[in-house]
């Protein structure tokens, strides 16, 4: 079976977070064909039902966390942890409480609940995370081996205390990005493209035969394990070079136009 795997942000989703007309239609065009649909994102499961509707979510597999944690159906909580930050988690969270930068940082697990350093309202938790207070867990009450990531959000200031943590964790990846504003912190042993190559006879597809789509940097390890690497015209300029396609834009509904036109003919 061949499958299609789309990053989110700024490629199945445009920069409205929302799947136009014409990429919706492909997408069941493609499991009606045969396809299998995965997404394969940076994202908790939460944020990704905040996005996609339940019809969409009924044909789709996801690889969330950049590739810790994987929902078969991702309609329900029942997930397989892929990896996690295990004893790096609270060493990570007193430091960052240490720096005298103000930081907001958050503390990923299953993708259905979080902590944070910060008491939110109702509406901040529900407009920053898609969460309910019933899915905020305290920091000092987590299970460091269900902690897939660590988002820290410098608030519009750059991160570079943050960044330099990464010389005393070599286990672990440090991604920065908006322009080192943001980093996300996951395990090194663990990205989309690991985990796609064990997912893959779980659930029967040869990906050598199926199309990966994405934009970011993140989303090039995954070009490097499938048959078809697409890339929108969006994308950074590292991620067009890895690729073996490059379609239009996010907001344009290149990724169904792609798929009617050259993938389900």
């Amino acid at each position: 079976m061949r499958a299609l795997i789309f990053d989110l942000d700024d490629t199945l989703l445009d920069s409205e977070k929302r799947i136009g007309d014409v990429t919706r239609q492909a997408l069941f065009a493609a499991h009606d064909a045969g396809f299998r649909i995965i997404l394969a994102t940076s994202r908790p499961i939460r944020t990704i039902r905040h996005f996609l509707d339940d019809n969409i979510l009924s044909v789709c597999v996801s690889v969330s966390l950049n590739g810790a944690v994987v929902h078969e159906e991702p309609r329900t909580d029942a997930s397989q942890m892929f990896g996690n930050l295990g004893a790096n988690t609270a060493p990570l969270v007193e430091r960052l409480e240490a720096l005298e930068q103000e930081l907001y940082f958050s503390v990923e697990f299953e993708g259905t609940h979080f902590a944070t350093n910060r008491n939110h309202s109702d509406e901040e938790l529900r407009d920053y995370h898609s969460a309910t207070r019933d899915m905020v867990v305290a920091l000092d009450r987590s299970d460091p081996h269900t902690a897939s990531k660590i988002a820290v959000d410098g608030l519009g200031s750059r991160v570079d205390d943050c960044l330099a943590m990464s010389t005393d964790h070599p286990d672990l990846r440090f991604i920065p990005a908006m322009d080192h504003t943001f980093v996300n912190i996951v395990p090194s042993a663990v990205d989309k493209s690991t985990t796609l190559k064990r997912l893959a006879p779980q659930i029967g597809i040869d990906l050598a035969q199926s199309y990966a789509f994405g934009d970011d940097l993140p989303d090039i390890e995954m070009f490097g394990v499938v048959g078809t690497a697409v890339a929108m015209s969006n994308a950074k300029e590292q991620v067009k070079q890895a690729a073996d396609v490059i379609i239009g834009h996010c907001d344009a509904d290149a990724i169904g136009q792609y798929l009617t036109e050259h993938v389900l003919r």
